[in-house]
């Protein structure tokens, strides 16, 4: 799995990745896996309430992106988004570390196994390679300065219109965020339920990825109708073989290119993807790019290509000026109103201390913090530093 972006925004994620095998299920689970078990080991060692699940229900929402403007919009939307979410006024400033552009010229980055959960069976030190995605990567002619210095221009045009459509409201800031309570939660709006969500996006507009493309939906409907009909067929097969009775080879079932669960757990066959498929067929690697680039050098100055790049700088830049006022009032997360702060924070005692099972109201003015204790021992770990 290639790894080309990660941004952390306190409540969830955002993370762009290219698969070189059908396995992105599988690497969702491992990923998601350790972050919940790690977290929850985190909490309990500093003697917090561990909830029930880390994530919530919903599954996780992957999008295809089409094309090289696509992923340019994308990759900028999800530096952004925590600037877009009112928590900090510029995408560096979130604490700990920040994956930017830049890493694509490095390479990436050496990640040190943490102190707890990983076992001392991984190693001490992995090396996490970071790269650009391979369509981006083909318009730039494989100029990696160059794409990393236009990435970098875009995201100060789009953090300079996020800023403009935030109309001098105020971001929580680093500080405020170190300090957050594990289980603070933000007040926002639940997400609209009975709306078809996207799986797939072309072209710089629409950042947040929240409209249908005909296209891609007419291909996706065609081939669900291929997988129901070919499901209806292999139901029908396996019942008749539950009937004793003897089939031919020729009734074998082929699934369409891209099934995942039938594929892995009953082993069906699928089918060749079609020639001209736009969401079916596997994208590029970023291998195959620089193969491609590396015998025909002249792809590098390709007039079509130069046109190409140049759209997508003007076309990024337009939807970050006309999406950013929808962009702060949807992704916002209101950390000060689900506080318990009030205006006057001098005035008001320090955090308190609580144990687990302790429901009792705090009598005169609230604390600035509530910190619930896991159990019944004293004193904190050596070294922890409670939120304050």
């Amino acid at each position: 799995m290639a790894i080309h972006h990660a941004v952390r925004v306190v409540n969830h994620h955002h993370l762009t990745v290219t698969p070189s095998e059908p396995n992105t299920g599988q690497f969702l689970r491992l990923l998601h896996g350790d972050i919940s078990a790690a977290i929850s080991t985190l909490l309990a060692h500093e003697r917090y309430d561990t909830p029930c699940s880390v994530f919530d229900v919903r599954p996780t929402h992957c999008m295809r992106l089409l094309d090289a403007e696509a992923q340019a919009s994308h990759l900028l939307y999800e530096r952004l988004n925590p600037v877009a979410a009112g928590l900090v006024r510029e995408p560096d400033h979130m604490p700990g570390l920040a994956l930017g552009f830049d890493h694509w010229k490095t390479g990436g980055l050496a990640v040190k196994r943490p102190p707890l959960y990983f076992s001392k069976n991984r190693p001490e030190e992995l090396r996490l390679e970071l790269t650009p995605p391979p369509l981006l990567y083909r318009c730039y002619g494989g100029e990696l300065e160059k794409l990393v210095y236009d990435m970098v221009q875009l995201e100060r045009h789009g953090t300079q219109a996020l800023k403009r459509a935030f109309r001098g409201r105020s971001f929580l800031g680093a500080q405020k965020i170190r300090r957050l309570h594990p289980w603070s939660e933000p007040v926002s709006l639940a997400e609209p339920k009975g709306q078809s969500i996207p799986r797939f996006k072309r072209g710089a507009a629409d950042l947040m990825g929240r409209r249908q493309d005909d296209e891609a939906r007419r291909e996706s409907a065609l081939w669900h109708g291929a997988y129901d009909e070919a499901l209806e067929r292999h139901d029908a097969r396996a019942l008749r073989r539950l009937q004793g009775e003897v089939l031919a080879l020729q009734d074998e079932i082929v699934f369409p290119y891209g099934t995942y669960e039938m594929r892995l757990r009953h082993h069906v066959p699928t089918a060749e993807p079609d020639a001209d498929s736009l969401i079916a067929a596997p994208g590029p690697l970023l291998a195959e790019i620089r193969e491609e680039l590396a015998r025909d050098a002249a792809l590098r100055c390709d007039a079509r290509i130069l046109a190409e790049r140049r759209a997508l700088r003007a076309n990024t830049e337009l939807a970050c000026e006309a999406e950013a006022e929808v962009i702060t009032q949807q992704d916002v997360l209101d950390f000060e109103r689900s506080s318990v702060r009030v205006v006057d924070v001098g005035a008001r005692p320090e955090p308190e201390l609580r144990r687990r099972f302790d429901r009792s109201l705090p009598q005169g003015p609230a604390p600035r913090r509530i910190i619930t204790l896991r159990d019944h021992r004293r004193g904190r770990p050596p070294g922890s530093d409670p939120p304050r």
